[in-house]
C-alpha cells in the first residue's frame, strides 16, 4: 500500500534550506502542493538542496513537484542541487533543464471548442 506523499522544508543552514521529500510520490497517491511549500522558502536563500533519504516509490510527480521548484529558484536567482534526489530523477532533471528553451520556439496551439465548431457548423450550413 503506498504511504501519502509529504514534503518539509528545513531552514538548518541559513540561506540554504533543505527540501525533504517522504513518502510514495505516485500519481496514485496523495501528494501536497508544492505551491504552498515556496511560499515557506526563506526570502534570503541562496540555494536550494534536496533530501530523499525517506522518499518511497516516485513516478514523474516528483519530477513534477522539482521542476516547479527549479523553475521557482532561477526566477529569484537561487542556486539548486539536485545530488539529494535519486539517482534516475537527478538524470532526467539534468537533461530536462540541460538547455535553455529558445524565445519563440514553443507553438502556441489554440484549439477551438466544441461550441465554436457546432457554432461555425451550424453557420456554414
Amino acid at each position: 500500500m503506498a504511504t501519502d506523499a509529504d514534503i518539509v522544508v528545513e531552514n538548518a543552514d541559513p540561506g540554504q534550506p533543505l527540501i525533504s521529500f517522504s513518502g510514495d510520490w505516485l500519481i496514485t497517491s496523495s501528494r501536497p502542493d508544492v505551491a504552498l511549500l515556496l511560499e515557506k522558502l526563506p526570502e534570503d536563500s541562496c540555494s536550494i538542496r534536496f533530501s530523499s533519504a525517506n522518499l518511497g516509490q516516485w513516478d514523474s510527480t516528483l519530477l513534477t513537484a522539482t521542476s516547479a521548484i527549479y523553475t521557482h529558484a532561477k526566477a529569484q536567482q537561487i542556486d539548486v542541487d539536485f545530488s539529494g534526489l535519486p539517482n534516475g530523477a537527478q538524470r532526467l532533471l539534468k537533461l530536462a533543464f540541460a538547455v535553455a528553451e529558445r524565445e519563440g520556439a514553443r507553438r502556441h496551439v489554440t484549439q477551438t471548442s466544441f461550441v465554436e465548431r457546432a457554432g461555425k457548423a451550424s453557420i456554414e450550413a
